[in-house]
């Protein structure tokens, strides 16, 4: 092979690693911002259930004792919610 075909077929085999690293980088960065979007999401569920599980916290401080077999389930439920979405949202973390 000439200087000058052996010159132009390594500029070739450059631009297609070029574009084969582009394609592969930009799928990257849609898939980051993709999972960084679905975090956000997962982080403000779980930032809903935790404040509405404090205001219920703070409800049942307040509220007669007959009422508290009623309102503890709701706080179990409630606690279960969040605790989900914080496992869930930890899981995502770790991955």
């Amino acid at each position: 092979m000439k200087r000058k075909e052996w010159i132009d077929d390594l500029e070739r085999k450059l631009r297609e690693w070029d574009a084969r690293l582009d394609g592969k980088l930009n799928k990257l960065e849609a898939e980051r911002i993709q999972a960084s979007d679905a975090l956000q999401k997962k982080k403000r569920r779980m930032q809903e259930r935790r404040a509405e599980l404090q205001s219920r916290i703070e409800a049942a401080k307040e509220s007669a004792e007959s009422g508290w077999d009623r309102v503890s389930d709701q706080l179990e439920q409630l606690w279960g919610e969040f605790k989900s979405s914080a496992e869930d949202m930890a899981h995502s973390l770790r991955s």
